[in-house]
Order: structure tokens, then sequence, then C-alpha cells
């Protein structure tokens, strides 16, 4: 795939895109294959005032958000996890693999 410039790269890979309703409808198939084969997490789809912009995502990235909405929903898990979170920055894990967890 060629790329016209670097921007059209990170956008394509790495950014969410921003398009109007018309561009979104004359490229459709296109842009819901990049959603959907991960080349990019959303789409933004700019619509009229008063009416409120979509994000298309993928199922993946959806599930995701769900997930990590439930996980911290709850005080003690989000504590817990921010602990974890904290003690794997400092350094203070250990590598095991999971085979091992059940011996």
């Amino acid at each position: 795939m060629y790329f016209k410039n670097v921007r059209n790269f990170v956008q394509i890979h790495f950014m969410t895109k921003v398009l109007s309703v018309t561009e979104f409808r004359s490229n459709l198939a296109v842009e819901l294959d990049h959603v959907g084969g991960n080349d990019r997490n959303q789409i933004i789809i700019k619509r009229p005032k008063g009416k409120g912009n979509v994000v298309v995502l993928s199922q993946d990235a959806f599930n995701s958000i769900q997930e990590t909405l439930y996980l911290l929903s709850n005080k003690a898990n989000k504590a817990n996890l921010m602990e974890s979170i904290k003690e794997l920055k400092a350094g203070k894990t250990k590598k095991i693999n999971l085979k091992d967890l059940w011996k």
C-alpha cells in the first residue's frame, strides 16, 4: 500500500479518523474494513450541528471498553488494579509461566 505522506500513514494506522457522513458513506466498505481489521481503532462521523457525532468501533474495541468500565466500576477492584499497576511500574513483579499456577 502506498502512502502519500507520513500524516496519511499515521492516520490510517494509528489515529482516529474523522469523516463527514458523505465521506463515510462513499467509502463505507473500505472504512469498515479498516476498523474491523484493526487497522484503525475508531472513526468519528461528523454530523450536522445539533445531531451529535457518531463513533464507529470494532466489536473488539467495544468489548475492551466495556470490560474496562466493568473492572473499574467496583471501588475495591479498581484499588487492587491500581496497586498492581503501581507495583509493575516499580519493578516489584515476578514473571511466571501460566502452567506453573496450577501446580
